[in-house]
């Protein structure tokens, strides 16, 4: 349980801080999340591989379910906290990123 609080909050605070530092490119966060994808689609291939068309069903090991989870969940949490990240810099500092348009109405 312990591990997977860890992992959960290395994911979601790098998300944050990315999207934090580069607002204007939050969405590069999903990037921390690159081992997980390898590590997820590594599961899922050998599980479609060893199980066929019956993996869902599987009775044993690799399980595509855990692959599934391996590889989005990750994915999601670093986005969340990318944008996050993006929508906290934005209420500290307001008026240090405005776009174009704001720019030439004034």
């Amino acid at each position: 349980m312990e591990r997977i609080f860890v992992i959960t909050a290395f994911f979601f605070d790098c998300g944050v801080g990315i999207g934090f530092f580069n607002p204007k490119q939050w969405l590069i966060s999903v990037i921390t999340a690159w081992g997980a994808v390898l590590t997820g689609g590594f599961i899922v291939f050998s599980a479609l591989r060893k199980h066929g068309s019956f993996a869902l069903n599987a009775q044993e090991p690799p399980f595509i379910t855990f692959g599934l989870a391996v590889l989005f969940l990750p994915v999601v949490l670093a986005l969340f906290g990318g944008h996050l990240g993006k929508l906290l810099k934005g209420k500290m500092f307001p008026n240090q990123y405005q776009t174009k348009l704001n720019d030439l109405s004034q």
